[in-house]
């Protein structure tokens, strides 16, 4: 098993329970269960864009509107956009389309070198005092 969606997937969620995290107005189209309002239907919601495996897509949460978020570069053939707009409207999040091409610039654990130091990839999360 590939650990990088796990990994996605707990940050998210650790995100999530963040105190002050985005509570901004979804749009009309919004389904309440992806709002950060219920962690639990946000975690599922990222989990179901964790098994998207469409070259060309990214996912993660948009701060903006509170709402987990696929984006899809100009590569994903119409058909595709198709499935993937089912797959968005049933875990509740949005689906944006990305002029351009996306592509990985860097993985979670590859070294960062800067200022005449190296350090790693990662994230730091809170949650209450933790």
């Amino acid at each position: 098993m590939r650990r990088s969606p796990l990994v996605a997937l707990v940050l998210t969620a650790l995100l999530l329970v963040a105190p002050g995290a985005a509570q901004a107005a979804v749009p009309d189209r919004a389904l309440p269960a992806a709002s950060t309002a219920d962690p639990a239907a946000a975690a599922a919601a990222a989990a179901a864009l964790a098994e998207v495996r469409t070259p060309g897509t990214a996912w993660g949460l948009d701060q903006a509107t509170g709402r987990m978020t696929l984006t899809v570069d100009d590569t994903v053939p119409p058909a595709r956009m198709a499935v993937l707009r089912t797959v968005t409207d049933r875990a509740g999040a949005l689906l944006r389309r990305e002029p351009g091409t996306l592509r990985t610039l860097v993985a979670a654990g590859q070294g960062i070198y800067g200022g005449g130091s190296r350090c790693s990839l990662g994230a730091n999360v809170r949650s209450g005092s933790t």
